[in-house]
This record gives structure tokens, C-alpha cells and sequence, in this order.
């Protein structure tokens, strides 16, 4: 099947069987092999779906209204940082995961909560760890992982500072990181320490706790 100057699909290679005009097979080929078009609503990034209004793609962080891709990123592959004696005394720090039920506001959703799961703690212990949702297709695998549908792939981050504390990052998500009742600005590194309480998602809370070895 060849196309025409004027864009008819044409049975004949050499002339249009449409409507007769002559067939440049050059220009036939480069349009036959343009590669398909990306359903409507995808991010022109990377391809992604973009989910209902969402203001970034999910996976890239393309900014839909700005036509920029995100800049904020998880770093890939931290490694941990060695443990030595003159540090031992210095404070650790973690973070509790629990279902709270309340701070859904949708009753349908809440129904939904995983009431019944266990409070579960993670250790800080890696320069960077992420919150987020698995995906196995993008190769997305957080260390930190709520069990609520209302957060993002890669929601946000905790980043560890050359004194030991940790600040948190939220990487641009759709529907933003809550630090003690207050939406933390995207991309902006928020200290965090103990005792500090972060909601995300539909029913996540998350809780800093500071200790020593």
C-alpha cells in the first residue's frame, strides 16, 4: 500500500489509484514508516498515559501544562553508606508506616483502606529512598512502599545530608506530599526530624522516628 501527495492510500505504487496523481516512492516510504501515533492523552515524553488531569506524567514527570519534562528525579541504584566506630553514637533514623482511615475524604475510597495491615517500619538507611508504587514494566521499585493507590510511582523522597539527617523531596506528584498539615513545595528539599508526620495518598501516614545505635 503506497500514499499520495495528497494523503489517499493507493493499491498502484506509481500512480494514485484514487484520484491518478504521480507517486513519489521516496516520500510513499518515509510516510509508511512513520512511526504510529501516541493515543490521545499520552505524555509526549515517554508514551505514558496520562491519568485523568494530572498536571506530570507519571513515570517522567512531564509537566502537561508547561510542556517541560520534570527535572526531579529518584537517584537510581544508592548504595549504603558504610557504618564506622565514631559514628555509632549518632542519631539513626526510620520512619512507621500506618492506614489511617480518616484522612480519606472520599467514603468509597476509605472502604478500600487496608485496615487491617500492620504497622510497619523502614529503616533510613540508604542516601536516597524512595515512596512510591511498584511497577515492574518501568523497572520502579521503591524502598518505601504504602499500600494506597491514591500515591504516585514516584512520589517522593527521602535524601540523607552530610550531617546524617534526611530532608524530604516530593517529585512532582499528582496529588502532593503533606509534612505536619502542610503541602510541601515539589522539588524542594524539606528537612525533616522526629516526630514529623507525612501523609500521602488516599489513607498513608508516615511517621519520623529519630534514635540512637
Amino acid at each position: 500500500m503506497a500514499t499520495c501527495p495528497k494523503g489517499h492510500a493507493s493499491t498502484d505504487e506509481d500512480y494514485c489509484s484514487d484520484c491518478g496523481a504521480l507517486i513519489d516512492k521516496s516520500m510513499s516510504a518515509l510516510v509508511n514508516s512513520a512511526p504510529a501515533p501516541l493515543p490521545s492523552g499520552s505524555c509526549p515524553n515517554c508514551g505514558e498515559l496520562r491519568e485523568g488531569s494530572a498536571k506530570f506524567c507519571e513515570v517522567c514527570r512531564y509537566d502537561f501544562e508547561s510542556g517541560i519534562a520534570g527535572a526531579v528525579q529518584p537517584a537510581a541504584d544508592p548504595v549504603p553508606l558504610p557504618v564506622t566506630s565514631q559514628d555509632r553514637n549518632f542519631v539513626r533514623w526510620r520512619v512507621s508506616l500506618t492506614v489511617d482511615v480518616s484522612l480519606s475524604a472520599d467514603p468509597a475510597a476509605a472502604a478500600m483502606a487496608p485496615v487491617q495491615e500492620p504497622l510497619r517500619t523502614f529503616p533510613l538507611d540508604l542516601p536516597e529512598l524512595l515512596i512510591g508504587r511498584v511497577d515492574e514494566k518501568r523497572g520502579i521499585h521503591p524502598e518505601i512502599l504504602p499500600h494506597d493507590s491514591g500515591i504516585s510511582r514516584r512520589h517522593a523522597q527521602f535524601v540523607r545530608q552530610n550531617d546524617g539527617s534526611f530532608v524530604l523531596v516530593d517529585l512532582n506528584s499528582t496529588n502532593g506530599t503533606t509534612l505536619n498539615g502542610r503541602l510541601i513545595e515539589p522539588g524542594v528539599p524539606t528537612p525533616v526530624t522526629d516526630g514529623d508526620v507525612i501523609t500521602i495518598g488516599q489513607w498513608t501516614r508516615l511517621t519520623i522516628q529519630g534514635f540512637t545505635a
